[in-house]
């Protein structure tokens, strides 16, 4: 693990601060839609911007794993991995990244516990939107939630998502884009993968795009941190 540093609960009045993005107050003035894409099958349910940050402010952040990547570093992205200490165990994660895509195609942001005999998500971007995929034990059903279409191609975007208790929040260029409740919390083992994953045999869903950086955050309640 590369470096740690809290966020203090009073940085998520702008969250911008904190994505490395836009603090504009326009970005969270407008309840997310439920709109096709973003109505999660199953009955999960969809949180509004307002209950997302909300949300958000009960929890502090600490970075457990901090890496860049330019051409030079390209081949160690394919075989990027953080395993998965007791640390990030309960599933309470967040991963930061600045990631440009080049066409539509899937591209696999990140990925933990795909590997491992029990739950597990991925992050991906496909067809211009991010993707949030999961599975709540080793040989469950693979669920996604899909935001609008928000990010570009051939072009830098910060992607964030956000894994707290039941809430996820998909955060893109610093405006909330989705947020839903899954219902249950989820515990992984494994490894988190950075740039390509492993659900398929022979797809790795990795060279279509690119990540110029990415932060590994572990996510806890305020009540229970303890500043040092």
């Amino acid at each position: 693990m590369n470096k740690k540093y809290l966020i203090p609960a009073v940085a998520l009045a702008t969250f911008g601060v904190i994505a490395g993005c836009s603090s504009n107050s326009d970005d969270f003035s407008s309840p997310v839609s439920a709109g096709d894409k973003q109505v999660p099958s199953e009955g999960i349910a969809v949180v509004n911007v307002q209950d997302a940050k909300a949300h958000m402010a009960l929890y502090r952040r600490s970075v457990v794993d901090s890496r860049q990547f330019d051409a030079s570093t390209s081949e160690e992205l394919e075989n990027a991995s953080v395993t998965i200490d007791s640390t990030l165990e309960n599933g309470n994660i967040a991963v930061n990244a600045d990631v440009t895509v080049k066409d539509d195609s899937t591209y696999t942001v990140a990925s933990a516990g795909v590997d491992g005999d029990g739950a597990a998500w991925i992050v991906q971007v496909e067809n211009g939107a991010v993707v949030y995929s999961w599975r709540d034990k080793a040989k469950g059903k693979w669920k996604k939630f899909e935001t609008d279409k928000v990010c570009d191609k051939n072009k830098l975007n910060n992607i964030r998502v956000e894994h707290a208790e039941s809430v996820v929040v998909i955060v893109v260029n610093g405006k909330i884009e989705g947020a839903f409740r899954n219902g249950a919390e989820i515990s992984v083992k494994g490894k988190i993968t950075i740039g390509f994953d492993k659900k398929e045999s022979g797809k790795c869903h990795c060279k279509n795009g690119k990540i110029d950086q990415i932060d590994v955050e572990v996510v806890k309640d305020i009540k229970d941190t303890v500043e040092s």
